[in-house]
């Protein structure tokens, strides 16, 4: 005569027998009494009412285990490569407007430490527009202005275009090579006309 069980049995405490069976606590349990029991811990965790204490009890197991589930899931990764390569890429597909904005946003504040919605009020404070040569975003090819920085601080100046972004890095951001630049194109000009 087999009893019956209220609680679901933890997974770290069977042994599997021969015959498909489990040994729990010295005690023989059939294949259909591990069923019944994951059913009914599943109904149990998915109750509103169990639900924070069922995760409370997760993340406890979890904490103290983390080195096993550490290996789980590197064996799991290591069985299953190809569906997890496949899930993943199903995955990003499906989401991927939402992964490329939140990684841009990530981007945003590791490189700058710029909320979106700072960069957005530096766009209005300069109207659209690049801060030294005065085209507007949509006019450039990505549509958008670049951060410009300071590369000793970090700091952020404004806002430019990719043409003006580009050309300062090329000069290191060094004023005088830029004044020598534009005396350099200033002497041209008049020589030529």
């Amino acid at each position: 005569m087999s009893r019956k069980s209220n609680v679901a049995i933890p997974m770290g405490q069977l042994s599997l027998v021969d015959d498909g069976s489990t040994v729990w606590r010295g005690r023989k349990v059939s294949v259909i009494e591990r069923k019944r029991n994951a059913e009914r811990a599943k109904e149990w965790r998915t109750k509103p009412e169990n639900s924070a204490q069922f995760k409370k009890m997760r993340d406890q197991w979890m904490a103290t285990n983390a080195d096993h589930v550490r290996q789980r899931k590197a064996q799991y990764y290591q069985l299953n490569k190809d569906a997890v390569a496949v899930y993943a890429k199903e995955r990003y597909l499906a989401n991927k407007d939402h992964i490329k904005a939140a990684v841009a946003v990530g981007k945003l504040y590791r490189k700058y430490k710029l909320t979106p919605i700072q960069r957005a009020e530096m766009e209005v404070s300069q109207q659209g527009r690049c801060a030294i040569c005065g085209i507007h975003a949509s006019e450039t090819p990505k549509s958008q202005l670049c951060v410009d920085h300071d590369h000793q601080t970090g700091s952020v100046r404004a806002l430019l275009c990719d043409n003006c972004n580009v050309g300062l890095g090329r000069f290191n951001d060094n004023p005088d090579s830029l004044r020598a630049a534009a005396a350099y194109i200033q002497e041209h000009k008049r020589g030529v006309a």
